[in-house]
């Protein structure tokens, strides 16, 4: 008997994982031209944000919740890209409401990414600050209404491989063995 459980829920789980993914995106999107490596929400239900990092050397920020503020700005600023406005028209004729997505940098500012893969990030909800971690040893903090970098961070020998927010600080740590603090008040100015 407990097999028996055990296989229709492994065929229902599929079934239900793929059900649950459709709700979200209505199309799988291709959110990356490469590996993403890393993935995160923040926020609440009314106000949910994901963000995935990149092996070519992006972030991206899709804003799922219900008021959109963050779409709505990007939107109103003509920063959306094609990935955005694509998983936009699927989600819309799918009736699976409308996702919104920015580009971090955005193309005309590549040249502010990271010179390697993103490896990690994590995000100041208080401030609207995105940091992200990369294999070419820096630290970035990004404006999430903007998508533009706002300070790049050296201090690891080696590739930024976690980051945490907590308590006015930033953690990061690396594969030169070490872990850094920084204040986020000297983060961002």
């Amino acid at each position: 008997m407990g097999s028996t459980t055990s296989s229709a829920r492994a065929g229902r789980g599929k079934d239900a994982a793929a059900a649950d993914s459709a709700a979200v995106l209505a199309a799988p999107s291709s959110a990356h031209r490469h590996n993403i490596t890393c993935i995160k929400f923040f926020g609440t239900e009314n106000n949910e944000l994901l963000v995935t990092a990149s092996e070519d050397r992006t972030l991206r920020i899709w804003d799922f919740g219900a008021e959109q503020k963050l779409g709505q700005v990007w939107e109103l600023n003509k920063l959306l890209d094609k990935h955005s406005k694509a998983a936009a028209k699927a989600n819309a004729e799918a009736g699976a409401g409308k996702v919104a997505a920015l580009r971090c940098p955005l193309e005309a500012h590549a040249a502010e990414g990271h010179q390697h893969w993103v490896t990690c990030m994590d995000m100041d909800e208080r401030s609207s600050v995105l940091y992200s971690g990369s294999m070419d040893k820096t630290l970035k903090a990004w404006d999430m209404y903007s998508g533009r970098c706002m300070r790049t961070y050296s201090g690891h020998a080696d590739w930024v491989l976690a980051l945490h927010v907590r308590s006015r600080m930033l953690y990061s740590a690396a594969e030169d063995g070490c872990v850094r603090l920084w204040k986020l008040s000297t983060m961002v100015r």
